[in-house]
């Protein structure tokens, strides 16, 4: 558009200096045939005048001729008569007449054709200006046309242009959305393939520690009403006793891992809930297999004398019916996780009833992996967002 219009611009000024330039023109050509004209008249006049000048001498050659022949025909006069008189002097007075008249015709006539010459030539020049005129009329409506035109086609263009980028565009966030979805499911899947598989080892590690205890149940002698054992009394591997964990005052399930018979009979004793301790045979560690809550709980608030006081009235029977307790427990935990395989290894396990049941190292495991599904979430989150940038980047630099 300004590359056209400049150049219309410029075209106007040249067609205007090419006007000037023949008005110039024709303005010192007039000035030129008037000064010939100015001339021509003066010459004419002084030609005139001479002639006039001449004319008269002639006349007056002729007036004294005359006056001669009137000298010498006077005498004839008046033998001649009267009607005869003045025949040639009225003959010369019209011929001279005739070519006064002849030459002011003359004079008249060039005249006439001088201004219609001139009114020729200006009605050509008015002419030659009007038809210009018309043509550059012509030629600026035909640019002022493709001008409009080429306007046209260039929001045509520009509208073209608009809708598919904001078709691309359209179509870029849409790619990016369902790639995001797609990274969230895979992520939503790999998270919750991990705390199934999580879950599944929580359980299978329940069922396995409820089978041991059953088995530890089964295979335990009969506790001695509840009674510290003597230190000469001998305790096997894999028997399941009480201890008092740090002398605390309160007795915790465990198991016999490793007997020290050269140490005086010491024992290691791995507790329910993870911790391992030297025992020596006879200080605070009893058959009792499993205790009750309560007693635990008094026994913790209590102090060592009351502790034990209360172990020794713990009986055995008492013992008997905490196992079968528990029994039932596990027949009932193992009936529900046969029901969590048969409904696939995305079915839900009960949280409240597995919590009762891991100990310290599966809670540390669990921990574990959750912590390890979170840093796999962040780092998938992070690599979404770096894609999202250099996508913007790169199609800002696009």
């Amino acid at each position: 558009m300004e590359r056209e219009k400049k150049a219309l611009n410029q075209q106007k000024l040249e067609t205007e200096r090419q006007d000037q330039a023949a008005t110039r023109i024709q303005t010192t050509a007039r000035q030129r045939q008037a000064t010939t004209r100015v001339n021509n008249l003066r010459q004419e006049r002084e030609t005139a005048a001479q002639t006039t000048k001449s004319a008269a001498e002639d006349e007056e050659d002729e007036y004294s001729l005359e006056e001669d022949e009137y000298s010498a025909n006077e005498e004839q006069e008046d033998a001649m008569p009267e009607s005869e008189l003045g025949e040639p002097q009225g003959k010369t007075e019209q011929e001279a007449e005739k070519v006064m008249g002849g030459e002011k015709k003359t004079e008249a006539e060039r005249q006439d054709q001088a201004a219609t010459r001139i009114q020729t030539a200006a009605r050509q020049r008015r002419a030659t200006t009007q038809v210009n005129n018309l043509k550059q009329e012509k030629q600026s409506k035909v640019l002022n046309q493709q001008m409009l035109e080429t306007e046209r086609q260039h929001q045509a263009a520009t509208r073209i242009q608009t809708t598919a980028r904001q078709r691309q565009a359209t179509s870029r966030v849409n790619n990016l959305r369902q790639e995001k979805e797609r990274e969230k499911d895979a992520l939503n899947q790999a998270a919750t393939r991990i705390q199934t598989t999580a879950r599944q080892r929580q359980a299978t590690t329940r069922v396995n520690n409820l089978r041991q205890k059953k088995d530890n149940t089964k295979q335990t002698p009969p506790s001695p009403g509840g009674q510290e054992l003597p230190v000469t009394t001998l305790l096997n591997k894999g028997d399941t006793v009480h201890a008092d964990f740090l002398g605390m005052g309160l007795r915790r399930p465990g198991t016999i891992t490793r007997v020290h018979a050269g140490d005086g009979g010491c024992y290691d004793v791995l507790y329910t809930h993870g911790a391992l301790e030297v025992k020596v045979a006879g200080k605070k560690v009893q058959w009792a297999a499993i205790r009750s809550r309560e007693a635990s709980e008094a026994a913790a608030h209590a102090s060592e004398p009351a502790a034990e006081d209360a172990e020794d009235d713990y009986s055995v029977e008492g013992d008997h019916d905490d196992v079968e307790e528990e029994e039932d427990e596990y027949s009932a935990d193992e009936e529900q996780d046969k029901d969590t395989r048969q409904s696939g290894p995305e079915g839900q396990i009960n949280q409240e009833e597995a919590g009762k049941v891991i100990d310290g190292r599966e809670e540390t495991e669990v921990g574990k992996q959750n912590h390890a599904a979170t840093r796999i979430q962040t780092a998938s989150r992070q690599r979404q967002a770096t894609t999202r940038v250099n996508a913007l980047r790169q199609e800002r630099e696009t």
